[in-house]
Formats: structure tokens, C-alpha cells, sequence
């Protein structure tokens, strides 16, 4: 009898160990499960954010590096984390982080001028150098987000053609004012030349003008004249006898005074004239046309 409950016991200790360990093993696969679920749910969520990024503007994107970047934070914190999924976040913000930086090398490829000290089109430069400070701008905002690495190169490289840039721009300008001014000078000197060209030849007009009229007064006020008619010039009567003997006579003689040069006009026959000065120079032989200069 003692030997058949020694035995019962037995039974039921190995019963019981045999739940036990049925319970814990249940439990264990229980865990490995909800721990699949939870890291298949996870990698679900990852690709998602990233098809959203893929199809996002430039704002989008920044808020879903955010987004994952949270949640790869929180899922680190969970018991039972698995380091593959880990692992799927950190290649998928890589990815979305290479977005950023190709676009950014993109900007300072498209911004970097080659052969600057040759460039003249200072609108061209002065984009250029606009564009690069406002990708400075940007990398300096976003990356307060991305916390990306070797940006240093980057910026160093941007900073040093914005310099080289506003040199440059600087240098246009100061040749450019230069030569405005070369131009303004130039026109200046070419004005005052043509005013004074101007003003001599009004001056040399007004003076033969009153030469002219001075002639004039001198011949007809001042001084007196004789024609053919008159009986007191000697020339007239050599101009008779000349009349006489059918050649060239003077008719008329006439004192003047230019100025204060004094001179004789002789008025021939054939209607040339002569003009002799008191200093015995003769000034001026009209032709026999009847021209009469002086």
C-alpha cells in the first residue's frame, strides 16, 4: 500500500514537471511570435515612410527623415527589439539622407564658374552666388534634422565661391564706373570742343561783319569820292584822255579806312577795281567781271 502511493506521487510530479515545462515553451514560442509580429509591423512602417518620401517635395521629406528617425528611437527603447529591424531603419534614413546630399553637391555643381577672373556677365555671377548662399542657408536648417557628416567640405567649398564671386562682381563694377566715367569725360571734352569751335566761328562771323560794315561807313561817310564827272581829280582827267584813246580808264576812285589801315579803291572802266594802301601795298585786284571785293 505504501509502495502504490510512493508511486501515485511520482506520477504526479512528473505530470506537473511535464506541464510546467510544456507552459514555459508555450510561452516561449508565444514571445518569439508577438516579437515577428511586432518587427514585421515595423519593417511595414519603414517602407511605407519611404514611398512617401520617394513621392514627397523637398518639405515632405524632411518631415518624414523626422518621422523615422522618432520611430527608430522609440522602437531602440521597446524589450525586445530585433537588431534587423534596426537595421532597415538605419539603410532607409542612409537613403533618404543621400536625397539630401546628392542635391546639395547638385547645387554647387551647377554654381561653380570655371575661369571667374575672365567671366564679364556679372548678372550671371551675381545668381550664382546668390544660389549658393542660399543653399548655406539650407544646409545650415535642415541639418539641425539630418545631423549629416563631412558637411565641412561642402560648405568650405560654397563659402570660397561666394568670396571669389563678390570680388569678382566688385571688380565689374569698378570697371564699369570706370569706363562711364572715361565715357563721360570723352563726351564732355567733345562737347566743350564743338561749343568753342562754335563760338570762334560766331566770333570770326561778328568780326568780318564789322569789318564789313566799317568798310563801308569808312568809303561812304569819311572819305570823298570822284567820278567822271568831277573836275578835281587828276585821274579824271587821265580817264578822259584814256576814254579819248579808247583804252582802259579809271572812272571813279574812293579813300576808305579798315581798321585804321588808310587805302585807295580804283574803279576801272571794264569794272574791275584795284585796291592800293597809302603804304604802297596793293591789297586786292578785282577781276573784270564787275565783282567788287574789299
Amino acid at each position: 500500500m505504501e509502495n502504490k502511493k510512493r508511486k501515485v506521487v511520482l506520477i504526479t510530479v512528473i505530470i506537473l514537471i511535464l506541464a510546467i515545462i510544456g507552459s514555459i515553451g508555450g510561452y516561449a514560442i508565444y514571445k518569439q511570435n508577438k516579437i515577428k509580429e511586432r518587427s514585421a509591423e515595423v519593417k511595414s512602417d519603414i517602407e511605407d515612410n519611404l514611398e512617401i518620401f520617394d513621392k514627397g517635395d523637398r518639405n515632405k521629406k524632411l518631415e518624414i527623415f523626422k518621422k523615422l528617425s522618432t520611430n527608430k528611437n522609440a522602437y531602440q527603447k521597446e524589450e525586445y527589439h530585433q537588431k534587423e529591424v534596426l537595421d532597415d531603419f538605419e539603410n532607409t534614413l542612409e537613403k533618404m539622407k543621400s536625397f539630401f546630399s546628392s542635391d546639395y553637391d547638385k547645387t554647387l555643381s551647377e554654381n561653380t564658374l570655371t575661369d571667374i577672373d575672365k567671366l564679364t556677365d556679372k548678372s550671371k555671377i551675381a545668381t550664382a552666388k546668390e544660389n549658393l548662399e542660399s543653399l548655406l542657408n539650407t544646409i545650415e536648417s535642415e541639418n539641425v534634422t539630418l545631423k549629416l557628416e563631412k558637411l565641412e567640405e561642402k560648405t568650405t567649398i560654397a563659402q570660397d565661391l561666394i568670396e571669389k564671386y563678390t570680388n569678382r562682381i566688385k571688380a565689374l563694377e569698378e570697371e564699369a564706373k570706370k569706363k562711364a566715367e572715361e565715357e563721360a569725360k570723352k563726351k564732355a571734352e567733345e562737347e566743350a570742343k564743338k561749343n568753342a569751335e562754335e563760338e570762334a566761328k560766331k566770333k570770326a562771323e561778328s568780326a568780318a561783319e564789322n569789318n564789313s560794315y566799317n568798310s563801308g561807313n569808312s568809303g561812304n561817310g569819311n572819305y570823298s569820292s570822284s567820278d567822271s564827272s568831277s573836275d578835281n581829280s587828276g585821274s579824271s582827267g587821265s580817264n578822259e584822255s584814256s576814254n579819248s584813246s579808247g583804252g582802259i580808264y579809271v572812272i571813279r576812285t574812293e579813300r576808305f579806312e579798315v581798321n585804321g589801315n588808310y587805302g585807295t579803291r580804283y574803279f576801272y572802266s571794264d569794272g574791275s577795281v584795284k585796291i592800293v594802301m597809302d603804304s604802297g601795298e596793293v591789297e586786292n585786284v578785282e577781276d573784270p567781271n564787275g565783282d567788287i571785293y574789299g
